[in-house]
């Protein structure tokens, strides 16, 4: 974002939680509905606070492994 829209990503937050792949979520992932799956909603602002992505992912519960680590230097 910050090459091509010249935006600096000063901070996201992230909230994370359990959910159950329903039929769409299941076909989308090659997954059984019904089937414990993570979500993560994604929200990443500028240094004035002003939203400039958002993002919702879901991930199978039986193939997902995470780390986060977040460096935001402000150059």
């Amino acid at each position: 974002m910050k090459d091509v829209f010249q935006i600096h990503i000063a901070k996201t937050t992230e909230h994370v939680e359990i959910a159950f792949a329903d039929e769409r979520i299941a076909n989308q992932l090659d997954y059984e509905e019904g089937l414990p799956c993570f979500y993560i909603e994604t929200i990443a602002e500028d240094a004035n606070g002003k939203i400039v992505e958002y993002s919702r992912s879901f991930f199978r519960g039986d193939k997902t492994n995470f780390v986060i680590e977040r460096n935001y230097p402000n150059e």
